[in-house]
């Protein structure tokens, strides 16, 4: 017997729902109010026919809108940008948009006004302010799963305004697009305003039942996969969103039916295939032998300065003073280019800086840097791919998203750049953190059964599940869809808590071990800490959650962002709770080390957390998600790849030759205007570089702060001359030419960035990032990444220079709808050289020092020139069909006999040759100084290849001093001209002057390129 009942209160817009089933005894009540719901269960008792139940608190949901009174860029921008894609837009007005949920009442709104509107500028309503009989109206908001970034601060700022009872707050704009019909406003933001992924639209006069993020609760589902067929194995797995090779698909088939003999539980079936995921277990580089050839170098060099490689979350160089630099580079492509680039530049940032400060005991990160691949930004909407992101918004939003969470972090930024590529539909998404810590708590710990597991940062939530697998695949035009959930929204002032707790606990020693929470999340870094000690237990239902419901293999899993695992011995658990509570870090025992040998995960809500910490044992009771033995989990199998070279159809081209200064000036100007070389300070100027008053040279200087340095400086130790220098190279055509020598010239640029400026070459370490496509079904692809890897690990154990950390991805491989084209992404590896220097005054500049000074160029080393790869060839469309090449022995030898001479001080400015040849170096010391130069090209050498090749490993530099160079530089440089007080350029050639143009001319393009685009 089934009954429903209703009674509605009109007064006060109340209506209560009663469901109850007599057999099972059950009450269900659901309570609306003015848009909002509860909803509870109680069981009647076993004989009466009548129930008692509290009445609990109703949720109000209070909205405030927000409308701009004076002129509004922001609707100027999407007015403009709409135009643009082909819209009739005649005008635009924003709204937005403030819900607030909790125990509020209307009285809230006089605190809400005095952070959320600015009544200068700005007037607020408890209406909309919007006509919709003036144009339609787009309202844009998360998804109702996914958690506002702001949603932290907006209670933060009522909790200070003396306002509790706040559960939930969630932001929204109201675009009002006039001048288009209503299917063409949808069209429109669905197209230029948001990301369906992870947004949503709320239509007019619809109001959700509650703003808390809602999942799905549930207990532990069990498969019996011990008889499942291939077949069966793979559709289970894609019916769980899951991509999984079918090498462990048979291993996990073998684990449960011989060795556990039982079924599986989803818990069990998730962690396992995201701890043998590429992302987790670097499957690829191990089944092709590089992984041990890239230790085996390191090892073999046995570099001094090495603290600690390829064993934590980041590499360690000893500094000075008994400090040490640590640093990491952490590649994020699918939530970038398959889900959401905002979302996932974020979190690129946030899960790399979580790597320093959760390395070892804890580091303190003070630079960072951001690198992307995207495809050409100008390019028209019908020429993208179906699926894909036009990739002007993936720069717009990447650089919003980099610039909301570095710049709150107060993290310098260290080096931006940006790529194009026309493969780069799943295009490269980079991140570095740099460090420091103690020497002495620079080695991995480990914790001791015992010790408790303490969660700390934010909440979880459902965002981020399946990150781990789905950066391990390939994308597809669905990925964004079915697997959006692994985007992660981050919130950087949440990490900035802990950034800064985190010190304090290390020099108390109040932890033994600790992780971040990326990849798999809990799973992750509770099974790799687990792990290490022998055994972990815990328990699922005392975290902390940001979704009303989780199904505990959810809880597990996500990959919510800001947060982290310490061991904790039982002895120091007060200190370190009162120190994280001065921090406003949340904090939660969640279980303990253990002994077992075994990975167990249960979710039991009735035991009480603060009961079991008088007696703290690992107890197998409520449900069990997890428990499986480690020895079974080390055991993954590992991919078969077939490797088998590439046939090259490459060719030589020579290009145009000008007939004329004006053709000069015109090839100069177009070259110095392509996207990958322009001027991008734009964009570097949204990121703060010296917010912690450490930075010695910033990556953007010159008069005008618009000159791209070819490194960053900074003094990590107050008060000490200490420098620690940062420079990055990074490239996407040279692979297409000769992978194994992209690996040497990529590693030799890097480092040659710090050498010209004045650190030795025995005070460098590196960390190398290389992205390729599907490795696992394209036998080509596998052979360029083993001579690419083979390239760079060669030429740091020629020059003695170690990579010490780095990650590989190889999942850059597109494909459109109905799997019709491939589109794989460029072969690409970035290198980022970290040095250290006794006293940065010993550094050189780069801008030209003054009229008169004499320019070199030093060129050790080199066997061959050539324009293979360059940023020349590209804008003809084209790659040439060699690479200049070098002598690494000669180079590093040259290296040496530079740095001998920098002590003499006669230096005053320098530039190391790379990406867009000796031209781009001569203008961009003139940009940064105002003054210009006259250069000569040798009688017996072509001025295209001089000026244009990208002649690795040289130095152009300027000094006062007219003999220093014989004894030190051994004959291995030219005399290329001098600086002069006029702003221009001149270039001549076996007496004749081929061309002469001024700065302001060559600026203008080079100016334009960028701004053009972000405009």
């Amino acid at each position: 017997m089934k009954c429903k009942g209703a009674w509605p209160d009109c007064k006060n817009n109340l209506v209560v729902r009663l469901f109850f089933c007599l057999p099972k005894r059950k009450l269900i009540v659901t309570i609306f109010n003015q848009g909002s719901h509860l909803s509870f269960e109680r069981y009647l008792p076993d004989t009466k026919r009548k129930f008692v139940f509290e009445l609990e608190q109703l949720m109000a949901i209070v909205k405030a809108y927000r409308l701009r009174i004076t002129d509004d860029p922001q609707a100027q921008g999407v007015k403009k940008l709409l135009n643009s894609r082909g819209y009739p837009v005649t005008d635009v007005r924003i709204e937005h948009v403030m819900r607030v949920e909790g125990d509020v009442t209307d009285e809230i709104r006089g605190p809400l006004r005095q952070f959320f509107c600015n009544p200068i500028i700005e007037k607020m309503s408890a209406e909309t302010m919007l006509d919709h009989d003036v144009g339609p109206i787009q309202e844009i908001s998360y998804k109702p799963a996914w958690t506002d970034p702001e949603m932290s601060f907006g209670i933060d700022a009522f909790q200070a305004l003396g306002v509790t009872g706040v559960k939930w707050v969630r932001l929204a704009t109201r675009y009002q697009l006039i001048g288009l019909t209503d299917d063409q406003a949808a069209a429109a933001a669905r197209r230029c305003l948001y990301n369906p992924d992870i947004q949503t639209v709320i239509p007019d006069g619809v109001e959700w039942p509650t703003l808390i993020p809602t999942g799905q609760r549930g207990g532990v589902q069990t498969f019996e996969i011990r008889e499942m067929s291939l077949e069966d194995l793979r559709a289970l797995c894609k019916s769980r969103r899951l991509h999984v090779p079918d090498e462990q698909l048979v291993a996990l088939r073998q684990m449960f039916r011989d060795n556990l003999r039982r079924f599986t539980r989803d818990g069990e079936l998730e962690f396992t295939i995201a701890r043998w995921s590429d992302h987790c277990n670097h499957g690829t580089y191990k089944s092709l032998r590089l992984l041990k050839m890239i230790q085996d170098a390191t090892y073999r060099i046995n570099h001094p300065l090495v603290v600690s490689a390829f064993v934590d979350n980041a590499g360690a160089m000893r500094f000075y003073d008994g400090w040490v630099i640590i640093f990491k580079g952490e590649s994020h492509i699918s939530p970038t280019f398959a889900g959401d680039p905002y979302g996932g530049i974020m979190t690129k940032h946030g899960g790399v800086i979580r790597d320093i400060i959760f390395m070892a005991l804890g580091g303190w990160p003070f630079a960072g840097t951001t690198i992307m691949g995207i495809c050409d930004p100008r390019m028209l909407w019908s020429e993208v791919p179906e699926g894909a992101f036009h990739p002007a918004y993936v720069l717009s939003e990447s650089i919003r998203g980099t610039h909301n969470y570095t710049n709150p972090m107060g993290i310098p930024m260290a080096w931006s750049e940006y790529l194009k590529h026309p493969r780069n539909v799943k295009g490269f998404a980079l991140g570095h953190s740099i460090g420091i810590m103690p020497e002495a708590k620079a080695q991995k710990g480990t914790a001791k059964p015992g010790d408790y597991v303490v969660l700390i940062g934010g909440p979880t939530g459902l965002d981020g599940i399946h990150g781990a697998t789905v950066s391990s695949s390939s994308a597809t035009a669905e990925t964004s869809t079915v697997d959006a959930a692994h985007v992660q929204i981050g919130a950087p002032i949440e990490e900035r808590k802990f950034m800064e707790a985190i010190p304090i606990l290390r020099d108390a020693n109040c932890t033994r071990a600790k992780t971040d929470c990326g990849a798999a999340g809990l799973g992750s870094a509770c099974g790799e800490m687990g792990d290490d000690c022998g055994g972990i237990w815990y328990n699922t239902a005392w975290v902390p959650l940001k979704c009303a419901d989780l199904l505990p293999w959810q809880i597990e899993m996500s990959e919510s962002q800001e947060r982290g695992v310490l061991a904790v011995p039982p002895a120091k658990l007060p200190l370190t709770l009162a120190v994280l509570r001065e921090h406003e870090v949340s904090a939660d025992v969640i279980g303990i080390f253990t002994d077992s040998g075994s990975y167990q995960v249960v979710h039991d809500e009735t035991l009480d957390p603060q009961a079991w910490l008088n007696d703290p044992q690992p107890v197998m009771t409520g449900l069990i998600v997890n428990d499986l033995p480690y020895a079974l989990l080390n055991d993954c199998p590992l991919p078969t790849i077939e490797v088998r070279p590439r046939i090259r159809a490459m060719t030589a081209f020579e290009p145009p030759v000008p007939r004329n200064p004006q053709d000069w000036v015109k090839l100069v100007s177009d070259h110095l205007s392509h996207f990958n070389i322009a001027d991008q300070s734009v964009i570097a100027h949204r990121y703060d570089q010296t917010v912690q008053g450490n930075t010695v040279t910033p990556y953007i200087g010159g008069i005008h702060e618009n000159m791209q340095d070819d490194l960053a400086v900074f003094a990590p130790l107050r008060g000490q001359p200490y420098g620690c220098g940062i420079a990055n190279a990074v490239n996407q055509f040279y692979g297409e030419v000769d992978p194994k020598a992209m690996g040497q010239l990529v590693y030799v640029e890097a480092i040659t960035r710090l050498v010209a400026a004045g650190f030795s070459p025995a005070d460098i370490t590196t960390c190398a990032n290389v992205y390729t496509p599907t490795v696992t079904d394209s036998p080509e692809n596998a052979h360029d990444l083993v001579e690419l890897v083979t390239g760079y690990t060669q030429a740091s154990e020629e020059l003695g220079i170690p990579v010490i950390t780095g990650k590989d991805s190889s999942s850059g491989t597109f494909w459109t709808k109905d799997r019709k084209q491939r589109i794989d992404a460029p072969l690409t590896l970035d290198v980022l050289a970290v040095g250290r220097c006794p006293d940065t005054d010993q550094l050189v500049l780069k801008p030209f020092r003054k009229s008169g000074d004499k320019i070199y160029l030093f060129h050790p080393g080199i066997k061959e020139r050539s324009l293979g790869g360059s940023v020349f060839l590209d804008s003809f469309g084209q790659r040439g069909d060699k690479l200049h090449s070098l002598d690494l022995s000669a180079v590093r030898e040259g290296w040496e006999r530079y740095h001998a001479a920098v002590d003499h001080r006669e230096f005053v400015s320098r530039s190391a040759i790379g990406p867009g040849g000796l031209i781009r170096r001569l203008f961009e010391a003139a940009v940064g100084s105002g003054f210009g130069c006259a250069v000569e090209i040798p009688y017996q050498e072509d001025p295209i290849l001089w000026l244009f090749g990208e002649a690795s490993g040289s130095i152009m530099f300027t000094t006062q001093s007219d003999d220093w160079w014989e004894h030190d530089l051994e004959g291995e440089y030219t005399v290329l001209g001098q600086v002069k007080a006029s702003a221009d350029i001149a270039v001549l050639w076996r007496g004749q002057t081929l061309f002469t143009a001024s700065l302001e001319e060559l600026c203008a393009g080079w100016q334009k390129t960028v701004k053009e685009v972000l405009s």
